[in-house]
């Protein structure tokens, strides 16, 4: 609904505000997958790998894609994941992780370490920045024909 959609509108163009004042270090994995379903139609799937582009060259955010033949890597974790461990100035580590009825904050010592495995498995199996920007930059390029075409 429209009113939901400006909401969420709302939410995003604050935390990307946020994101460029406070300049946190941020590290992304996404899967190739992801990066390649379009969603939203062709304009809106372009300018969302537009902006992965742009996103992968702020220097305080790192981006890597996962590669769809990382499925051969052993021990590589696979699936909805939605999660952060956030590392606070003034006190220990949080876990972020979406759910399906909402979001859960832990700060359980043991979630933390499993979810640190999970991202250095992930850190392991993706794609470096460098290759993951020309993954990005190509995928986006390929968009901008189809678009021209459908213009």
């Amino acid at each position: 609904p429209g009113a939901e959609r400006d909401h969420w509108l709302a939410v995003h163009q604050q935390a990307t505000e946020l994101l460029h004042r406070s300049r946190p270090q941020v590290r992304v994995f996404l899967h190739e997958w992801v990066v390649r379903t379009a969603i939203g139609g062709p304009d809106v799937t372009a300018d969302q790998r537009d902006h992965l582009v742009r996103l992968s060259s702020w220097g305080h955010v790192e981006l890597r894609v996962l590669p769809i033949h990382a499925h051969a890597t052993a021990g590589a974790p696979f699936g909805l994941a939605q999660f952060a461990v956030v590392e606070f100035p003034y006190g220990g580590p949080v876990l972020y992780r979406h759910e399906p009825d909402g979001l859960l904050l832990r700060d359980d010592a043991t979630e933390i370490a499993v979810h640190r495995a999970i991202l250095d498995r992930l850190h392991s199996a993706a794609l470096d920045e460098h290759d993951s920007r020309i993954l990005l930059s190509g995928i986006a390029a390929d968009d901008r024909p189809a678009l021209a075409a459908a213009g």
